[in-house]
């Protein structure tokens, strides 16, 4: 049954009871109403710092980036605050880092990640706990149809001990010598003992629509270890609740609408990622 969510207390009285609970719309969108309503009026693509104590009140939203940035915020274990945004600087797009120690109030100029000719797009970040930079993203070439959702979209990976110096890019989606697949929508789920996963949308799978699957990444790494992850459409996250289960949560297709998408969620009796399905090499279709 949908269910409009008011808070994380709400939503975690509302999954009390089952271990594996069905997927369920978050019911944001309501029947009448097609659109989530604007926190503050305000138009074009940005990265806003705004609080609230009840999810109600918010405080005035302070502007961090120029406009035609958007991008993932992180605190890093001394308090200083990290932002990688996408921007279009270079010509195509590319990633950037930015760095501030007054909590917000003044950043580093933007220092660029990648800088490679094709675009690097959508994309997720996350420090994790023992204080190492993650960076998961997707990179296409702008001149193929569907740019960041067609085929010439790839995964790559990159960490960084600091946040200044990175590793080279790391391509998490190899050829596979058949017509390309769509590798896209990447996120970063932190699972049980701070592990953190690699997970995308992909069409290597040969199901009857694109899959997610997954790859842990730090601290225990295996990039051979693909397995699919039971979630059902894109821009997948993820929270271990006060229980000790596991939300997943994504976006899809509302069945029987037209065009129109919503939020959904699924609790886990826990991450367990050893038990998912297991896809025999993220280059072949098991």
């Amino acid at each position: 049954m949908d269910e409009v969510v008011k808070g994380r207390n709400e939503l975690e009285r509302s999954l009390a009871g089952g271990a594996d609970a069905d997927r369920r719309s978050l019911g944001l969108h309501g029947e009448d109403e097609r659109r989530p309503l604007p926190l503050t009026g305000r138009r074009g693509f940005a990265v806003w710092d705004s609080s609230s104590s009840d999810l109600v009140n918010w405080t005035e939203p302070v502007r961090w980036t120029e406009r035609g940035t958007t991008g993932y915020f992180q605190e890093a274990r001394n308090g200083d605050y990290w932002l990688v945004t996408i921007a279009g600087r270079s010509g195509n797009h590319d990633l950037y880092i930015q760095r501030s120690g007054d909590k917000g109030k003044t950043w580093t100029d933007p220092a660029a990640i990648t800088s490679d000719p094709l675009e690097d797009y959508l994309f997720s970040f996350r420090i994790a706990s023992d204080g190492t930079f993650i960076l998961l993203w997707e990179r296409h070439d702008a001149s193929v149809s569907g740019g960041p959702l067609g085929r010439s979209t790839d995964i790559y990976l990159s960490t960084s001990a600091d946040g200044i110096d990175w590793t080279a890019p790391e391509l998490l989606t190899p050829e596979t010598g058949e017509p390309k697949n769509v590798d896209t929508i990447p996120s970063l789920l932190e699972g049980p003992d701070s592990q953190i996963y690699a997970v995308w949308l992909t069409s290597r799978v040969r199901l009857t629509k694109p899959t997610v699957v997954g790859v842990p990444v730090w601290p225990h790494r295996d990039l051979s270890d693909v397995r699919r992850i039971p979630a059902e459409g894109y821009a997948v996250c993820g929270q271990t609740l006060s229980d000790g289960r596991y939300m997943l949560a994504w976006v899809a297709k509302v069945s029987g609408s037209k065009g129109g998408h919503d939020n959904f969620y699924r609790i886990l009796a826990d991450f367990n990622f050893e038990g998912f399905d297991p896809v025999s090499h993220p280059a072949a279709a098991p």
